[in-house]
């Protein structure tokens, strides 16, 4: 790794280079993250960022990057260039299967029409049936309360399969 304090930023390659562009980086010391997954529709291989490329490198390289093969600029706010947190990145690798492909399932093995248990909160320890997975994290469920059904939505974190 390229001495210095190492920032995440993107940078834009030029059309179907990706994979030219991080061979030249990582000749260079610089550390790379190229998101892709797999299309069960077409059998193939795609990147989750077309065209994109996070790198690790010091501010003091930042030229450098802009000058490898492949690269065609590291995106940027004005005159200052934008940098991702080590959090995204450790998100997106945490997604990712044995393969390296980003994963779509959902991390917390939720099935609708599956059992679920509540973690926290005012249901805690309850068991339901996960009715429906509903936009922003959220989930439905039917739990049993004072002898009747009831539907409610909770966060699908507070959830796990039962």
């Amino acid at each position: 790794m390229v001495e210095g304090e190492a920032n995440w930023v993107v940078a834009r390659t030029q059309p179907l280079q990706e994979r030219r562009a991080v061979r030249h980086c990582a000749d260079q010391g610089f550390q790379t993250y190229l998101p892709r997954f797999w299309c069960k529709r077409t059998k193939r291989e795609h990147m989750l960022f077309p065209a994109y490329l996070f790198v690790a490198a010091p501010p003091t390289c930042f030229s450098r990057i802009r000058s490898t093969r492949g690269i065609s600029y590291l995106l940027a706010t004005g005159s200052q260039i934008a940098t991702v947190a080590q959090t995204i990145i450790n998100n997106l690798k945490a997604r990712e299967n044995p393969h390296g492909h980003i994963s779509w399932e959902d991390p917390y093995e939720l099935k609708v029409n599956g059992p679920v248990r509540m973690l926290a909160g005012p249901f805690a320890q309850q068991i339901g049936i996960l009715l429906a997975l509903a936009p922003q994290q959220r989930a439905w469920v039917l739990l049993e309360l004072l002898n009747q059904q009831t539907k409610v939505c909770v966060e699908r974190r507070l959830l796990e399969a039962a």
